[in-house]
């Protein structure tokens, strides 16, 4: 069984496989927008897939 920072690697992994982004898995929107500002993103740009 995988757990912490392996486990993480590998779900990031399998998210690939089905097309899921990080920000599907967001929790924290207000945060996110934060970093993707700083970063030079703007929210509009990096949306979650409708499944």
């Amino acid at each position: 069984m995988a757990k912490d920072l392996l486990a993480r690697c590998i779900l990031h992994e399998m998210d690939h496989l089905t097309g899921v982004l990080f920000v599907d898995r967001v929790e924290n929107g207000l945060a996110l927008n934060q970093e993707l500002k700083k970063n030079g993103f703007l929210a509009k740009d990096v949306q979650p897939v409708q499944h």
